[in-house]
């Protein structure tokens, strides 16, 4: 069985010729890099993905995106879906964790066994700094499976 890749969210959007850059924002960003976790919150409309998204033209590190929607609250659609953000951006990376992941769905979803794969995965395949942004994570926030991916 294996699950179909909506490859519209795993590409960095277009920057619009027309977005506003915010750079006081985008400095702070950069700033912030050396964290292992950025979050941007703010109530809709207030251009959070605007922002993200012109950042990403800013940055000389690689950028792996991920928009997520509701249709992404199944884990095995979250976390092949991130696994393909990777990959887009580091085409070597992905095989195995798809493998392990699409094993998995015959039998009951083991997330550690999952991240531990992707994490020696990445560690294999990719050999620099790269940014990834779950743009709207809040669409799946409250799956239990999902926050215990993403915490681990």
């Amino acid at each position: 069985m294996s699950i179909l890749i909506t490859q519209t969210k795993v590409v960095l959007p277009r920057r619009r010729a027309n977005l506003l850059s915010r750079q006081r924002l985008i400095d702070l960003l950069f700033d912030l890099m050396d964290y292992k976790l950025v979050i941007v919150a703010a109530p809709a409309g207030y251009g959070k993905t605007s922002l993200l998204i012109d950042f990403a033209y800013h940055s000389d590190l690689a950028i792996c995106w991920y928009s997520v929607d509701a249709l992404n609250r199944d884990p095995a659609s979250f976390i092949a879906h991130f696994i393909a953000a990777i990959a887009q951006r580091f085409p070597d990376f992905g095989k195995q964790s798809l493998a392990t992941l699409e094993a998995n769905l015959q039998t009951q979803l083991n997330l550690d066994t999952l991240v531990a794969t992707i994490v020696n995965e990445a560690y294999e395949h990719i050999k620099e700094h790269f940014i990834f942004v779950i743009d709207d994570y809040h669409q799946v926030d409250g799956e239990k499976d999902i926050s215990y991916f993403i915490s681990r």
